[in-house]
Parts: C-alpha cells; structure tokens; sequence
C-alpha cells in the first residue's frame, strides 16, 4: 500500500507541477490532458518500480538458504502484491477476520482455484508472514521468484518422496519456531473447473509436527482476475472458515482434519 500512495502522489505532484509551471490550468480544455498526463506519469513510475525490483532480485543468490526473517524482502513483496491486486482492479471482500486475532502464525489450508490466489491471501493476512509450500517453478519467475525465496516460500518435489518430506519438516520447524506462518493447498494443484479436487492429506502434518493452530479458509473468484486483468472490477471473496487449536490438530489424524477442512470449504460452495 505504501508503494502504491507514493506512485500516485508523485504522479500527481509531477503532473501539476509540469502544468502550472506552462499555466496550462487556465483552461478546461487542459484539465483532459492533465488527467491523461498523470496517468502515463504513474505507469512510467509504475515501470520505474518493477525496474527496480529487478535489479534487487538480481542480488538474490536462490541456491544460498535462508535461515531468518528478512524484513525488506516481506516488505517487497507484500507491497508488490498489494500493487499488482490494484493495478489489475482486484475488490477482495473478507469474512471472519476476527477469528485470526490472537494467532500470529498458522497453517492457511485453502482451495486452489488460480495463481493469484496467494496474492489474496498475503494481501489480507500481512502481518501473518504467509510462506507456501510451493512448486519449484515458481521461485524461476522473472523478480518475484527470488523475492519469495527470501520469504521462505519452499518448493517441494513430489516425484521424490524422500525431498518431499524434508520439505515438510522444514516447514514444520519454520511453523514451530515461530519464524513465519506456512499457506499449503491441499488439493496439490489448481482445479480449472472449481469443483473441489481430492485432498493429500499429508500438508497437513506441517502443522501437528509445527505444534501450530490450522486456519480454514475460501477463496472464490480469483479464476476471473486474469481474464478481467486492468479491464474491469474482479470481486473476490476470502472468507476465514474456521481455526482449529493446535491442541485439538494434535489429537486427530491428517484423515480427519482433511475431512473437516473439505466440509467446511465446500458447504459454502453447494
């Protein structure tokens, strides 16, 4: 957001300043061109910023492990989220948020449905430091993949078991030592029909090993935002369903707390 009112009040200042200085204001005629002026001077300063975190991610060595928090990095990436959801007219409308107060690190269980979905959910849960247990492809995007190397974001293998649950447990003892909160999609993959594909249970194993609460959560509408991108409003909804205890995650199996997360997301969606 910081990010974002900077952009916009520079835009603002470089544009009246370039049309007071030439007197332009004097007429109504002027007021258009002024309009489209600061609209190019915050896509060029929107360009300007991308540029920039180019560069930076350039300084990102992804073969070296992270081993603490890095402030500026999280500070990167939740500004660059909140500027890309604004830039593409993304509207999130969020339910249960009360339910979080008091839970400063979890596992965010949820329904996959697009590649924005983490952007939702980093975007409402800031402060929670949310890192996803991630496929190994996403940290080669161009910028942000090294950006969410630094935020801890783990790519899990899962053609080799053995890589896999070194994964897991490295999620767990993140989860455990309170370093950042962990977002899995149970599902294992996106569902391009919306309909709820099975659950792999085993996600779930990061919070009981992590001694961490499990919040519940639905997303619906982020399979619009790509195709609407810029073009008009995306409404988006994330609704937080349900935390349950690490206590009582304790004294269940991965069976049944899959079960419980899958009926909790699809009894909205009936």
């Amino acid at each position: 957001m910081i990010v974002y009112v900077c952009l916009i009040v520079l835009s603002v200042g470089i544009t009246l300043g370039i049309f007071l200085q030439n007197a332009l204001l004097l007429s109504w005629y002027n007021w258009f061109w002024m309009l489209a002026a600061g609209v190019l001077v915050f896509l060029g300063l929107t360009a300007v910023y991308f540029l920039l975190l180019y560069l930076i991610s350039l300084t990102v060595d992804k073969s070296r492990p992270v081993s603490k928090r890095q402030p500026f990095y999280r500070f990167l990436l939740n500004e660059t989220v909140w500027l890309i959801l604004h830039l593409g007219r993304v509207k999130i409308r969020v339910s249960g948020l009360e339910k979080l107060e008091g839970v400063p690190r979890f596992l965010l269980a949820a329904n996959h449905r697009s590649n924005f979905d983490p952007f939702i959910a980093i975007a409402v849960c800031p402060k929670a430091e949310l890192a996803y247990i991630c496929k190994p492809e996403i940290l080669n995007i161009p910028i942000t993949g090294r950006i969410v190397h630094k935020c801890f974001f783990l790519p899990i293998d899962r053609q080799n078991n053995r890589a896999a649950m070194d994964t897991i447990r490295h999620a767990a003892e993140l989860l455990d030592a309170g370093t950042v909160s962990i977002g899995v999609y149970p599902e294992g993959t996106r569902s391009k029909t919306g309909e709820l594909l099975p659950f792999r249970n085993g996600a779930f194993q990061i919070a009981k090993r992590g001694n961490a609460p499990i919040v519940i959560t639905r997303t619906t509408g982020t399979e619009n935002i790509a195709k609407n991108f810029a073009r008009r409003t995306t409404c988006v909804t994330f609704e937080i369903l349900d935390v349950l205890p690490a206590e009582a995650a304790a004294g269940m199996s991965t069976c049944e707390i899959g079960n419980h997360a899958r009926q909790l997301i699809l009894g909205g969606a009936e």
